[in-house]
């Protein structure tokens, strides 16, 4: 096994956790959906007492056996810690072991909130908001701001103050208005790591995983899984694929700042029904933006949301290769839609190591949307709206 754990403790001292990891038996979990956070938890077997954790401090997992230049496996936060005698094979009776508690490198996004004169803005577009928010001081731990941020489709927005909002409200303001994916994740470039920050539809044909999954066996060669060189790998027995069609609205009441408008898209009405949903849009000031930004949203929201989860075991170097945020050709023969090669969106990406030889990782990979289907960014259309 040869993965490497650490924390930055309290006095920015990095500390390695390696020697009190088990080899197996743990999961953690990066997402890349609307800056979303995902938990995971890890244990610490300290039977010495000679580690004191902290929460809310960066906390990384590498990969050093990884052939790419990006060796990280996870990336985030520490958060709360549970201290115990332990359980199963972490039992210690005379020593502790720790549960801690982490999330992703998104948590970055509600932990500042904006402050300075600059955050009262005027009307200008979404990249252009993008840009100037990711050019703050409050935005200086971030480190490629520039990579994947697309400028492609600006979309006009409402002057605002953006004042006491956090660097997260901001982000999803602007994803709702252009309708827009992103995240941040910190990767290894080979001259060191830095948090990289996606912003742009996920049918963007950047940020690109150089394998391939697939159910069909004549797509790979068993040699090569065996040797590790296979650019194709198979997808577990237990793939599902949800077709979740609760997205689908044909009328927004949309709440902007000093009133309120319905729109309605008679398209997706006569294909599906009559279904209305209420939209919040705090950050919207006129009549006219609150009505492009839900005619834009009733654009995405006229077809099923369409998510795949699966498994693929990868060997310890390649483990990397395939993380939340990057796109994916994917092959399902049983699936409508995917009989042929289709490129995905990894939304959520687990990753758990194995004690199984030369197959040293066992990367749980779940979360897929094909960046075909509209990307489900707003945020609000999921999660501060009701559909009625």
């Amino acid at each position: 096994m040869s993965f490497e754990v650490y924390f930055i403790d309290a006095a920015a001292a990095t500390i390695e956790l390696t020697d009190y990891v088990p080899r197996e038996g743990w999961e953690l979990r990066e997402q890349a959906e609307e800056g979303s956070v995902p938990t995971s938890s890890i244990p610490v077997v300290d039977g010495g007492m000679a580690v004191d954790l902290d929460g809310n401090r960066a906390f990384y997992v590498l990969e050093t056996d990884s052939d790419d230049d990006d060796n990280v496996l996870f990336g985030g936060y520490l958060w709360n810690q549970v201290v115990s005698r332990g359980r199963d094979d972490t039992f210690e009776p005379w020593g502790r072991a720790w549960r801690a508690s982490t999330t992703d490198q998104n948590a970055f996004w509600q932990r500042v909130v904006m402050r300075g004169s600059d955050c009262d803005r005027d009307a200008e577009t979404d990249v252009e908001r993008v840009e100037w928010l990711l050019g703050t001081s409050e935005a200086a731990p971030l480190g490629d701001v520039t990579t994947h941020v697309s400028t492609a489709s600006p979309v006009n927005m409402d002057a605002v103050d953006y004042r006491g909002q956090t660097a997260g409200q901001v982000m999803q303001d602007c994803a709702e208005a252009g309708g827009k994916n992103w995240w941040v994740k910190l990767i290894e470039t080979g001259a060191g790591r830095e948090t990289i920050v996606w912003y742009g539809r996920d049918s963007n044909t950047t940020y690109d995983s150089e394998f391939a999954l697939s159910n069909y066996a004549p797509d790979w060669v068993d040699a090569d899984l065996l040797d590790g060189s296979s650019l194709v790998w198979p997808v577990s027995e237990d793939t599902e694929v949800d077709r979740d069609p609760s997205r689908i609205v044909c009328g927004i009441y949309a709440q902007y700042e000093g009133g309120a408008t319905y729109r309605h898209n008679t398209t997706t009405h006569t294909a599906y029904g009559h279904r209305d949903m209420v939209v919040p849009m705090p950050n919207v000031k006129s009549k006219a933006k609150a009505q492009a930004r839900a005619d834009r949203m009733l654009a995405d929201l006229g077809e099923q949301d369409v998510r795949i989860t699966t498994r693929v075991r990868l060997p310890a170097a390649k483990a990397t290769k395939i993380r939340a945020g990057m796109r994916v050709s994917l092959r399902l023969t049983h699936v409508p839609d995917f009989e042929t090669p289709k490129w995905c969106r990894v939304l959520a990406c687990s990753v758990s190591p194995v004690a199984a030889g030369a197959r040293a990782r066992a990367a749980r990979k779940s979360g897929f949307r094909p960046p075909t289907i509209p990307s489900l960014a707003p945020t609000a259309s999921r999660s501060r709206s009701s559909p009625i």
